[in-house]
């Protein structure tokens, strides 16, 4: 509910996404009385969290981001800094974002030992968990996913961000700042062979 609060916020007044999230902090600190309540508390953690990835928005800034994947691999853009790495940012709804999948893949498959990296992040719950992976199943996806609004997604990145339509495809340098938001279709290739360095 407070996801969907603060996303609702969002929309109409993007300013008011960090004061809403002090706030949630502020009422469920350590003087709440209710404070060691597990439910108080994960709401508190949350607020933390989002407070500090929101410290971390900034596009001439390396992009930080870290979440376990459905597939159970932990995935932190940090660790990734020195590869080229593209964000998809999906819905199963969506269908211009699976049918671009195999290209994506094929991509993938071309340029990943070159350094290389894809991550999907759906902007889905876990009702969507099922559909996710038969989707990505059928398009032969193979990179990592998040489900970002699952019950065990700390951060939405999608309400971060504002991420509002589909498809929305970024593309990170190797330092981890965002290069390019719409790298998708036939400028996809270039940008990758660009930001690797492969055209000099």
């Amino acid at each position: 509910y407070m996801e969907q609060l603060i996303a609702l916020v969002a929309k109409f007044s993007p300013h008011l996404v960090k004061p809403y999230w002090e706030d949630f902090l502020q009422i469920t600190d350590v003087n709440h009385p209710c404070f060691n309540h597990k439910g108080v508390r994960a709401v508190h953690e949350r607020a933390k969290a989002n407070l500090k990835a929101l410290k971390n928005v900034d596009d001439s800034k390396p992009l930080e981001m870290a979440f376990t994947a459905i597939d159970g691999s932990k995935i932190n853009l940090a660790n990734m800094r020195g590869k080229v790495v593209l964000i998809d940012f999906w819905t199963v709804r969506c269908a211009p974002c699976i049918k671009e999948m195999p290209h994506v893949q094929a991509m993938y498959d071309k340029y990943r030992s070159q350094g290389f990296e894809v991550i999907g992040l759906v902007g889905d719950d876990d009702t969507a968990k099922e559909q996710v992976l038969k989707i990505i199943k059928k398009q032969s996806a193979s990179w990592p996913q998040y489900l970002d609004k699952g019950k065990d997604a700390i951060v939405s990145y999608h309400s971060l961000y504002n991420i509002r339509s589909y498809p929305t495809v970024w593309l990170l340098n190797k330092e981890g700042i965002i290069v390019d938001k719409n790298a998708r279709g036939v400028r996809l290739e270039p940008l990758i062979r660009l930001h690797l360095g492969l055209d000099k």
